[in-house]
């Protein structure tokens, strides 16, 4: 029996396919062999297939079972084929199936449930949407994931009150507006519409002593995310000897990341010398520029994207009242992925 190959043990009854291995032994090597080359192997005249115990195992039984395997195959075709809606349903899967052996093409639907199923985010960045105004955004069919930044007004700067001779006045400057930020997966939204509250600028003071300059305006998206505007800038006085503090930096309430805006510059005066201080900043928009009034007054400027406005100043004697800086407005920016 040289050439006996020893089964451990094979049951007749229906397997999962021909290609079911069994661990069998040759020569007291252990090997796995398919089923169909079992049968292979018995219908040769130069092998003998045993079981365990050494007894000849008939080639019926290998064939038996290659024909029980069959029978299911047949039963199940048949069973579908009673059925229009079973046919229908396996040949759309066998349309759709993932091949790898040629070049495929699938909609953005279709990639979309694919990440879906396997529960990634989208990863390929496809553009921003900005909001420079408050308006409406809604969900695109294809768009997996969406990382959404809000960012407040900044707030007006304070003005300058008129100065008498040899006096001077300066505003200080209105706080940057705060951000907030927070990343949403397809899962976590609806395709809306939601609706979108970018924040105005502050207005400046208008230049009465001790009076601020107006809040920035707090922007939304929907409820989900909110960036408080920047705090106004207070005016300065007539005097020769006076700081005024700069408005307080916006505070954002909700979303993942919360930053705050940075403070406005003090303004100040001393002697005839009259300074306006700078707004303060928002993660991307600068405050405007505090300006020094040397023999004369300047308004102060404006901030961009939520930066706070500046304030004004007068110097060098009789000047008039002059107004602070208006804030930045806020904005929304949402980058889409796919």
């Amino acid at each position: 029996m040289a050439n006996t190959i020893t089964i451990d043990g094979l049951n007749p009854s229906p397997l999962p396919s021909r290609l079911h291995r069994l661990p069998v032994m040759k020569d007291g090597v252990s090997h796995r062999l398919d089923v169909d080359a079992l049968l292979k192997l018995a219908l040769s005249t130069d092998v003998t297939i045993a079981n365990a115990a050494m007894l000849l195992l008939p080639t019926t039984t290998l064939q038996a079972v290659l024909d029980a395997i069959d029978d299911h195959l047949i039963d199940l075709w048949s069973n579908a084929s009673d059925d229009a809606a079973a046919i229908v349903a396996i040949n759309t899967a066998l349309a759709n199936r993932l091949r790898f052996d040629v070049a495929q093409t699938i909609d953005a639907a279709g990639q979309l449930r694919a990440r879906q199923n396997i529960g990634a985010v989208g990863g390929r960045f496809v553009a921003p949407v900005i909001f420079t105004a408050s308006g409406t955004y809604t969900l695109r069919s294809s768009v997996a994931a969406i990382d959404v930044l809000c960012i407040g007004g900044g707030g007006g700067g304070g003005g300058a009150v008129a100065t008498s001779a040899g006096l001077s006045s300066g505003g200080s400057g209105g706080g940057g507006g705060s951000s907030a930020r927070k990343f949403f997966r397809r899962a976590d939204l609806s395709s809306g519409p939601y609706s979108m509250i970018v924040g105005a600028g502050g207005a400046g003071g208008a230049g009465v002593s001790g009076e601020k300059g107006a809040v920035g305006g707090e922007t939304r998206f929907s409820t989900l995310v909110r960036a408080g505007g920047g705090d106004g800038g207070t005016s300065g006085a007539d005097s020769n000897n006076s700081v005024r503090s700069g408005g307080a930096g916006g505070v954002a309430t909700l979303g993942d990341i919360l930053v705050r805006g940075a403070p406005g510059g003090p303004g100040f005066c001393q002697g005839s010398l009259g300074l306006g201080g700078n707004g303060g900043a928002s993660i991307i928009g600068d405050g405007g520029a505090g300006i020094t009034a040397s023999g004369g007054g300047q308004s102060g400027g404006q901030g961009l994207s939520g930066g706070g406005g500046a304030g004004a100043s007068n110097s060098g004697g009789s000047a008039p009242v002059r107004t602070g800086g208006n804030g930045g407005a806020g904005l929304i920016i949402i980058w889409e992925y796919e």
